[in-house]
Formats: structure tokens, C-alpha cells, sequence
């Protein structure tokens, strides 16, 4: 992988944390998610360590995570997003709708957990 700038390494640890907290896990939920160690985790989050190709391609898998993001703050723009999602398959697209569903109708303070097979189930009977 190339090699980053202490000053870009900085910055793609605060995007990597700033998304952590976004998932709202902490740092051994996250790191064991994504199979990395916590204290490996830990040096690549406080910019000790760059991120490495098995991080992203673990958050990628976990979390549908863009590399580009993480690597170069590129968030992408919503008409990329939706070629992409046009690319995946049927049950893939579900899973998509079943995360958007699960963000926006369950608010954070509420800590209320819905499984994906009753969500699935809810959005099927919904869409009938």
C-alpha cells in the first residue's frame, strides 16, 4: 500500500473513529466485527499505525465501508451510491433497504434491537 503522510494517516484515523462512532459501537465491538485486535485497532484509530488493506477490506465486508473514504476523506456522490446499489443483488438490495429502515424509524436513545429476519418480515408485509 502507499505510503501516507503522518498528516493523511492522522486524518484517516479520525474518519475511522468518526465512523465508529457512528455505528455506535465501541472499540472492542468494532475491532472484533472487523477480526483485527483491539490494540491493533487502538494504533491504527489514535494514528499510530496506517490503516491497513485487511482493515478495509474487513469494514468493506462488515460495514460496507468505502476504502476511498477512509483513505482519502471521498465520500462519494449519492448518483455513484445508487449505480452501485443497481449493481447488487436482489436480497443484497434488501439488506440496504433493511438498514435504511432499521436507522430512520429506530431513534439511538431508545436502544430498541429488531433482527434482520423480523425486519425483513415487517418490510415484505409492508410492501404486499
Amino acid at each position: 500500500m502507499e505510503n501516507f503522510t503522518k498528516e493523511e494517516q492522522i486524518q484517516q484515523s479520525i474518519r475511522l473513529k468518526n465512523f465508529r462512532h457512528q455505528t455506535g459501537m465501541s472499540v472492542e465491538e468494532f475491532s472484533e466485527r472487523i477480526g483485527i485486535s483491539v490494540s491493533g485497532y487502538q494504533k491504527v484509530e489514535n494514528g499510530q499505525n496506517a490503516i491497513s488493506k485487511k482493515m478495509l477490506r474487513s469494514i468493506r465486508r462488515e460495514f460496507y465501508g468505502s476504502a476511498d473514504y477512509f483513505l482519502f476523506g471521498d465520500e462519494g456522490s449519492i448518483s455513484s451510491i445508487i449505480t452501485e446499489i443497481g449493481k447488487c443483488k436482489d436480497y443484497e438490495k434488501m439488506w440496504i433497504l433493511m438498514y435504511l429502515v432499521k436507522y430512520f424509524a429506530i431513534k439511538p436513545n431508545q436502544n430498541l434491537e429488531i433482527g434482520d429476519w423480523e425486519m425483513y418480515l415487517k418490510i415484505k408485509e409492508f410492501i404486499k
